[in-house]
C-alpha cells in the first residue's frame, strides 16, 4: 500500500475514491459490481478484523484519541479506539468508507441484480445439505429457506460485531432476506435436487437389498471366511466359479440330508463371493474402509500395530488375527459395509468378563448388609475408597473359611454358607473355563486330548511341502517347537500314571502372594516353607537348554532346604506377573501341569501370606487371566508363539518376505502383551520408577480441573445414538427404575468400573505400571485425586449415560434387523459391533421390554446366556467408543516406552542386544521414553472413534454431535476459569473457538500437536505458527529448556519447574522460589484450591498475578 508522504490523516468520510475503494463506488452498478459488493458486505468485516490483527505492529507512543476527536469519524470512536498505530488508524477509517460504499452499490442495484448475485454467495449453497434434498418446489423452498436463514443468523453473529455501520434492524433484515432468497433458490433447483435424492435413495435401496441377501444367505458362522478363499474350514472355497455353479445345479436335484446341508454351504459360498466381488479392488474385507482421510499421510503418520496391519500388504488371515486380538470393534472394515459382522476381539471379550466379578461383588455387598443388619451399604465413591474396612474384613473372613472349609465343618453360619456359595459360583466357573481350554490340567484325559491335538498339528505340517526357503525355515522352527511340546505332554502323561497326580485337590482359589506381608513376616513364611520342603522334595524345573520341564528330587538337609526356602521367597517377591497362567497356582492339586507345580503347597497352609480379599482377587484375576482364556479360545492355542508361527508360514507360502513376517510378528506379539497386561518386563527398573514419579507429579498437579474437560463426552454419545429416545431416557432417569437399570447394564457388561478398579486416570494418561493389586499410599492418593478433580464422578455419569443410550440402540436396531426393517447404516452399526442377523434374531426373542418407544434390557430374564454375552460385548465396546480412553487398537507402541530396533541397526547401539522373543529386532524398554505420550490416551482414542468414524459416515447425528461438542467444550472452559474470568476476557474470539475445538476432541491428537508445536516454536525464539490468530494456551517466552520439555512431556516439564524453583531459592529469590514450588505441588491446582493457591503464591512473590 502506498501512502502520500507517509501521512495517514488526510482521509475523510466523504472520500469517494480512497486507496481502498480505488474508484469502487458507481451510481449505476453492473451485475458484477453487485456480486462484488454483495460478498464484500457479507464477509469483509470479519476478514478485515483478522487482517488488522496480523498486519500492524504496536506504536507505544501512538494515541488514537488525537486522530478521532474533532474528525468526521467521531461517531465511530468505539470502533477506532483499538488502533495501535497511525497506519492502523488510516486503514480502519478506509474500511469504514468501504463498508459505506458497498451499501451504496447494493442500494443502487436492481432487485434482479441482487437475486442473481445471491447465486454467487456460497452461503446459499452451504444451506442446501442442511435443508436436505426435498422433492417438490414448495417443500424444497421451505427447507432451504429455513436452512439459509439459520446459517445467515450465524454469519450475522460474526459480521455484526466487526462492521461499524451495522445496526440491529439491518441484521433482522438480512436474516429475513436470506430466508426469502434461499427459498427461491431452493425452489429453483428442486428438480435437480429431486433427481439427486432419487439417485441416493436408489443406491441406498440397492445396497440394502444386497445386504439383506447376504445376511439371509451367509450365516454368522460363515462371515469369518470372507476374504479367506484358502481357509480349510471354508468347505467350497477352492472351487472355481464354474465348479461352484455346477455343484449347486447338481445338489438341487438331490433330496438327501447331505445334499440339503451342502445346498446351505454352497449358497453361503456364493454369497461370500458376491461380497468379495462387491468390494473395491483395493479394499480388502478386513481393511479399514478407505476414504480421503484414512488414506492421507496425516492419518498414517500416527502408526499403530492395528492400523499398520490393516493398511498394508498382509494376508487376510494376518489382518483378521490382528483385529481378533487387539481390535475394539471401533474399526469400520470392508465386510461391515455389506452387513457382515466383525468377530468379537480378545480385548473386548476379556473386558466384558469384568462384569462377572461385579455381579459377585454386588451380591457380597447385599450379604454384608444382611450381616450387619443395616442394609446394603451406601455405595458412594468415598465409601469405596476410604471407609470399607468392615466390608473388607467380612469378605476376607469368608475367603479364609472357604479355603479351610474341611477344618471348620459344622462351624459355618448361614451367612458363611451363602457367602461361600457366591465365591464358589465365580471361582468354580473360572476353574472350569481354564480346564476346558487346557490352561490348567486336572485330568489325564486333558493331557490325552492335548497330545492328540499336537499329533494332528505335527502330521499336518509334515505332510505339506514348502514353496520357498522362507516358508521352509519357518516350518522347520515350528515343527521343532511342536515336538518339544509333544515330548513335554508325554512326560506329563507318564507323571499321571506313575505319581497319581490329580487325585487330591482343594478349592479353586488363585494364589496371589501378599508381598508386603511376606516382607514384614519373612521368617514366619520361611518356617512354613521349611516344613513343607522337608517332606516334599520333588520339584519340576524348566530346563532352558532343552526347553522342557524336568522332575528333580532335591536334597532335604537343612542347608539345602534353607537355600531353597530363601530362593523361593526371593522369587515370589521379584515376580512381576502374579496372575500369569503360566506360573500362578490355583490351590493345591488344582492344576497338575508342571509349570503350575513349582510350589504346590495347599492354600490353607499359607493363607496368612496370600491376598484373601476375594473382591481384589476376582478383579485382578479377571483383569489378567480373562485375556489369556479368550486368546486360547479364539486361536485354539494358548501359546502365542504357535499362533504366530502358523500365521507366518501361511504368509510366507503366499510370498511374504521374512522382513515383513517379522514385522507382523513384532506387532502381534506386542499387541498380545498389551491385552494380557504384560508389556513391561521390568516395571521396578530405576528408569520406570523415575518416569512414574514424574508422571505422578504431573498428574496430581496439572489435572486439577480434568473433570470439566470431559463434558464433550456427552456430545459423542449424542453423535452415535438417536436423539429422541436418548433424551426420553435422560428426562426419566430420576423417576424410572427401568431407565436406571439400562444405565447400570453397562457395569454388568464390564464397563463403568473405573473408580472401583482405580483406573480413572487411564482415560487421560498412560500408566504402564498400573497394578491390580497395588495398594500403597501413592495409588490411594491418585484414586482420591481423581475423585476430587471430578474426573471419576464425571466418567461414571457419562458412562451410565452412554449405557442407557446404547442399550436402547442395540435392542432397537437388533429388532429391526430381525424383522428386515433396519436401514443400511443401522445394519453397518451392528455389524461393526459384532452383531449379525443370527445374533439379532436371538436378541429379538429375549425378554426385553419396551415402553413409549424405549427398549429396556431386562437382562436378568434372558434365557440365552450366550446371546446375552454377545449383547454385552457390543454394549461394552459402544461405551468405550463414546467415553473415550485409548485402547490397544489406538496406541502406537512408543506410548508404552518400548521401541523395537531392527538388528542391523541395533548392532551399532551400545548395550542393545537381539531379543529372543522378537525375531529380527532388539527391544529397548525404558520408562523415560514413554514420557512424551503421558496425556495422549484420550486424543488417540478420539482420532479413531470420533474423527475417523465421522469421516466414514458411521455416526448417527454428525452435525448435532459436532455442535454439541463445541458448545460443551466451551462450557467446560468457562467452568474451568470461573474464578479467573480475566483469562477468558483477554482471550480473542479466535482463541476461544480454537480452544473449544481442542477440548471437544474433534481435532483428536492433531490439535494437541498443534498447540505443543506452537509453544515449542515460540520457546525456540521462532514465530507463532498460529499466525497471531491463535495463541498458545499459556504465555510463552523464548526459553530453550521449555522448548525441550514441551516435546518431552508433562513429567519432565513439572520436574524442570521444581528444579527451577530450587534454583531460585539458592539464588536468594525466595519469593519466586516459594511461588514456583508451591504451585507445582500435588493437589495444589485442584479446581477448588486453585484460587487459594494463586492468592498464596502471589503474596509470596510480591503480589504479581501469574
Amino acid at each position: 500500500m502506498e501512502f502520500v508522504n507517509d501521512h495517514y490523516e488526510n482521509i475523510t468520510l466523504n472520500s469517494v475514491t480512497t486507496p481502498f475503494t480505488d474508484g469502487y463506488y458507481k451510481p449505476d452498478p453492473s451485475f458484477w459490481d453487485t456480486v462484488g459488493a454483495q460478498n464484500a458486505y457479507q464477509y469483509m468485516p470479519f476478514l478485515n478484523h483478522i487482517r488488522n490483527r496480523l498486519a500492524f505492529e504496536e506504536d507505544v507512543n501512538y494515541n488514537p484519541i488525537a486522530d478521532i476527536e474533532g474528525s468526521e469519524f467521531e461517531d465511530f470512536e468505539d470502533d477506532l479506539m483499538h488502533a495501535v498505530s497511525a497506519e492502523h488508524m488510516y486503514h480502519l477509517k478506509g474500511q469504514i468508507i468501504d463498508y459505506r460504499e458497498t451499501r451504496e452499490v447494493l442500494a443502487n442495484s436492481s432487485l434482479w441484480q441482487q437475486f442473481g448475485a445471491a447465486l454467487f454467495d456460497p452461503l446459499n449453497f452451504i444451506a442446501l445439505p442442511f435443508g436436505g434434498p426435498a422433492v417438490g418446489m414448495l417443500r424444497s423452498a421451505t427447507r432451504v429457506g429455513i436452512g439459509t436463514g439459520l446459517i445467515q443468523a450465524g454469519v450475522e453473529t460474526v459480521r455484526h460485531p466487526f462492521d461499524p455501520l451495522s445496526t440491529p434492524e439491518e441484521v433482522a433484515y438480512n436474516i429475513g432476506g436470506a430466508v426469502a432468497i434461499g427459498g427461491l433458490l431452493g425452489g429453483a433447483i428442486s428438480a435437480p435436487m429431486t433427481y439427486r435424492f432419487n439417485a441416493i435413495s436408489k443406491t441406498e435401496q440397492e445396497q440394502l437389498e444386497f445386504m439383506k441377501q447376504i445376511q439371509n444367505k451367509v450365516p454368522d458362522t460363515h462371515a469369518k471366511f470372507i476374504g479367506q478363499k484358502n481357509n480349510p474350514e471354508r468347505t467350497f472355497g477352492k472351487l472355481s466359479d464354474k465348479e461352484l455353479t455346477t455343484l449347486i445345479t447338481k445338489t438341487k436335484k438331490e433330496q438327501t440330508p447331505a445334499s440339503q446341508n451342502a445346498r446351505i454351504e454352497l449358497a453361503a459360498e456364493r454369497s461370500i463371493r458376491e461380497i468379495e466381488a462387491k468390494l473395491p479392488k483395493r479394499q480388502g474385507p478386513y481393511d479399514i474402509m478407505a476414504n480421503a482421510f484414512t488414506n492421507s499421510w496425516i492419518y498414517k503418520a500416527i502408526p499403530t500395530p492395528l492400523k499398520h496391519t490393516l493398511q498394508n500388504n498382509y494376508t487376510m488371515n494376518q489382518k483378521k488375527s490382528m483385529l481378533g486380538l487387539i481390535g475394539d470393534l471401533g474399526t469400520y472394515i470392508g465386510i461391515n459395509k455389506y452387513g457382515a459382522k466383525s468377530d468379537t476381539p480378545v480385548y473386548i471379550e476379556a473386558s466384558t468378563y469384568e462384569g462377572e466379578w461385579v455381579q459377585s461383588y454386588n451380591s457380597l455387598l447385599k450379604l454384608y448388609g444382611e450381616y450387619t443388619g443395616k442394609g446394603v451399604p451406601k455405595e458412594t465413591k468415598i465409601d469405596l475408597l476410604f471407609f470399607r474396612k468392615g466390608f473388607d474384613e467380612f469378605v476376607e473372613d469368608l475367603a479364609r473359611k472357604r479355603i479351610r472349609e474341611d477344618r471348620v465343618a459344622g462351624k459355618l453360619s448361614r451367612i458363611d454358607r451363602k457367602g461361600i456359595g457366591i465365591l464358589d459360583e465365580f471361582f468354580d466357573t473360572w476353574g472350569n473355563r481354564l480346564e476346558e481350554q487346557n490352561l490348567i490340567l486336572r485330568k489325564a484325559s486333558q493331557v490325552d486330548s492335548e497330545i492328540a491335538r499336537l499329533d494332528r498339528e505335527i502330521a499336518t505340517f509334515r505332510r505339506t511341502k514348502s514353496k520357498n526357503a522362507t516358508e521352509q525355515k519357518l516350518r522347520t522352527e515350528y515343527l521343532e517347537r511342536l515336538e518339544r511340546q509333544k515330548f513335554q505332554m508325554d512326560r506329563q502323561r507318564t507323571a499321571y500314571d506313575s505319581n497319581g497326580l490329580g487325585k487330591a485337590k482343594e478349592r479353586f482359589f488363585p494364589r496371589i502372594w501378599d508381598k508386603e506381608y511376606i516382607t514384614n513376616n519373612r521368617e514366619d513364611f520361611a518356617n512354613v516353607l521349611r516344613a513343607w520342603y522337608k517332606t516334599n522334595p520333588f520339584v519340576y524345573k524348566f530346563d532352558n537348554k532343552k526347553q522342557i520341564y524336568d522332575e528333580v528330587k532335591l536334597l532335604t538337609n537343612d542347608s539345602a532346604v534353607e537355600s531353597r526356602v530363601q530362593e523361593t521367597i526371593d522369587t515370589i517377591l521379584g515376580d512381576m506377573q502374579p496372575t500369569n497362567t503360566d506360573t500362578i497356582s490355583f490351590g493345591g492339586g488344582q492344576s497338575n501341569h508342571f509349570k503350575h507345580r513349582q510350589l504346590d503347597i495347599p492354600n490353607y497352609l499359607i493363607d496368612d501370606f496370600i491376598i484373601k480379599n476375594p473382591v481384589k482377587i476376582m478383579m485382578g484375576y479377571t483383569n489378567r487371566v480373562a485375556a489369556q482364556y479368550s486368546f486360547t479360545k479364539k486361536f485354539g492355542d494358548s501359546d502365542v508363539e504357535n499362533v504366530m508361527s502358523k500365521l507366518a508360514i501361511e504368509a510366507a507360502r503366499d510370498g511374504q518376505s521374512m522382513k515383513q513376517v517379522m514385522r507382523f510378528n513384532k506387532n502381534f506379539r506386542h499387541g498380545y502383551d498389551r491385552v494380557a497386561g504384560y508389556v513391561l518386563r521390568n516395571p521396578l527398573a530405576f528408569n520406570q520408577s523415575a518416569a512414574q514419579v514424574m508422571k505422578d507429579l504431573a498428574t496430581l498437579n496439572y489435572l486439577g480441573s480434568a473433570g470439566f474437560s470431559t463434558l464433550p463426552d456427552a456430545a459423542v454419545v449424542l453423535m452415535q445414538n438417536e436423539l429422541k429416545p436418548t433424551f426420553k431416557q435422560l428426562f426419566r432417569v430420576l423417576d424410572n427404575e427401568k431407565v436406571r437399570l439400562n444405565a447400570m447394564e453397562g457395569q454388568l457388561a464390564g464397563e463403568i468400573l473405573d473408580t472401583l478398579k482405580g483406573e480413572v486416570m487411564l482415560r487421560l494418561m498412560e500408566d504402564m505400571t498400573n497394578n491390580p493389586f497395588q495398594s500403597n499410599l501413592r495409588s490411594k492418593a491418585k484414586n482420591a485425586f481423581f475423585q476430587l478433580n471430578l474426573l471419576g464422578p464425571a466418567t461414571g455419569i457419562f458412562k451410565r449415560f452412554s449405557s442407557m443410550a446404547n442399550v436402547h440402540t442395540l435392542l432397537d436396531y437388533s429388532v429391526k434387523l430381525s424383522k428386515g426393517t433396519a436401514t443400511v447404516k443401522q445394519r453397518q452399526h451392528l455389524a461393526r459391533l459384532g452383531i449379525g442377523l443370527d445374533d439379532a434374531k436371538k436378541i429379538a426373542k429375549q425378554k426385553w421390554e419396551t415402553e413409549n418407544g424405549i427398549y429396556y434390557a431386562n437382562a436378568t430374564k434372558w434365557k440365552d446366556q450366550d446371546v446375552l454375552f454377545k449383547f454385552r460385548t457390543a454394549l461394552n465396546a459402544s461405551i468405550k467408543h463414546q467415553v473415550l480412553m485409548g485402547s490397544p487398537a489406538d496406541k502406537p507402541i512408543a506410548v508404552d516406552g518400548v521401541f523395537y530396533v531392527p538388528n542391523h541397526v541395533a548392532r551399532y547401539i551400545p548395550f542393545v542386544k537381539p531379543d529372543q522373543r522378537y525375531q529380527g529386532y532388539s527391544r529397548i524398554e525404558n520408562g523415560l521414553l514413554g514420557l512424551p505420550f503421558q496425556f495422549y490416551s484420550y486424543a488417540l482414542a478420539a482420532l479413531n472413534k470420533v474423527t475417523v468414524l465421522t469421516t466414514q459416515g458411521q455416526t448417527t447425528n454428525r452435525f448435532v454431535g459436532i455442535t454439541a461438542a463445541m458448545g460443551l467444550a466451551y462450557m467446560g472452559m468457562q467452568i474451568k476459569y470461573r474464578n479467573n474470568p480475566y483469562i477468558l476476557d483477554q482471550m480473542s474470539i479466535e482463541d476461544k473457538i480454537a480452544r473449544s475445538f481442542d477440548m471437544s476432541g474433534l481435532g483428536a491428537i492433531y490439535s494437541d500437536m498443534f498447540y505443543t508445536s506452537m509453544a515449542t516454536s515460540m520457546a525456540l525464539g521462532g514465530p507463532n505458527i498460529g499466525g497471531g490468530i491463535v495463541n498458545p494456551k499459556y504465555p510463552q517466552e523464548k526459553n530453550y529448556v521449555d522448548a525441550a520439555t514441551g516435546f518431552l512431556g508433562a513429567g519432565p516439564s513439572i520436574s524442570v519447574d521444581l528444579v527451577r524453583a530450587a534454583g531460585e531459592f539458592t539464588m536468594g529469590d525466595t519469593g519466586e522460589g516459594a511461588k514456583d514450588f508451591i504451585r507445582n505441588l500435588p493437589f495444589m491446582r485442584l479446581w477448588f484450591l486453585k484460587e487459594i493457591t494463586n492468592d498464596m503464591t502471589r503474596a509470596l512473590a510480591g503480589g504479581n498475578r501469574y
